[in-house]
């Protein structure tokens, strides 16, 4: 269920007990979220048609609407999965998304980044 890491990564895993007194396990991946984007909506563009359906007032009492995808819809979460599952559709063999994470596995250090980093900028 284990092996010896050839990874330089490491993260700090501790248990914390619930309020219904079980115990959790959590992993403080605070470091690789560090680096990661945490806009990912809002580089979604709104299909033109549903712009108006963003709008919001503001306490100045002007109307906006946004262009891109907002955090707090219903349906954002699933959006945003389908369109990054499409994006890893042709490397499906060694990267997967999950939700807002992706993971990238090879047995060789670095080749599935150098891949997936090709496929991204095409």
């Amino acid at each position: 269920m284990a092996q010896k890491p050839m990874s330089l990564n490491s993260t700090p895993t501790f248990c914390v007990r619930k309020l219904n007194g079980k115990w959790r396990l959590v992993r403080a991946y605070n470091k690789q979220c560090d680096g990661t984007d945490a806009t990912g909506y809002y580089q979604i563009l709104i299909q033109e048609s549903d712009i108006p359906l963003t709008a919001v007032t503001i306490p100045s009492e002007m109307l906006w609407e946004g262009l891109v995808m907002p955090q707090g819809l219903s349906n954002d979460p699933a959006m945003f999965n389908r369109l990054v599952t499409q994006l890893f559709r042709p490397l499906r063999t060694f990267a997967q998304a999950y939700f807002d994470d992706s993971f990238v596995h090879s047995r060789l250090a670095g080749f599935g980044m150098e891949v997936l980093l090709k496929h991204l900028y095409e």
